[in-house]
């Protein structure tokens, strides 16, 4: 599992922890390991997103956004559009006492690009 720096904007703070994966079962224990890390397990939000292609080549693509409107369906979309696999990616974000509104959505998708980028090399 591989966890990136603290991301912050006007107070609100985010950041992302993933690995790679072959099924759902990968998926789930790589979530719970995240909610039960400290930093995460005070978040109010912790976002999911994942696409994998098992054994037989098929492929398995969903989010959760727990509560985060809107966070996991743009994040998939950012997956697919730069032919992300074989990865699953949970943002862990704190509010802060200004909303940033669409910004958030950039700093997601960099989050989970240095993911991507890392479990790579």
């Amino acid at each position: 599992m591989y966890t990136t720096e603290c991301e912050e904007r006007q107070g609100t703070q985010m950041f992302a922890s993933g690995s790679e994966v072959r099924s759902i079962d990968d998926v789930q224990n790589l979530y719970r390991k995240v909610c039960i890390l400290p930093d995460s397990a005070s978040s109010d939000h912790r976002i999911l997103v994942y696409r994998f292609k098992d054994e037989a080549r098929k492929l398995t693509e969903n989010y959760h956004d727990d509560g985060e409107h809107g966070a996991g369906r743009r994040l998939l979309q950012y997956m697919r559009d730069n032919e992300m696999c074989n990865i699953a990616v949970v943002i862990s974000k704190w509010n802060g006492e200004r909303k940033i509104g669409f910004e958030r959505f950039g700093v997601m998708e960099y989050l989970v690009c240095s993911v991507y980028n890392e479990l790579e090399d």
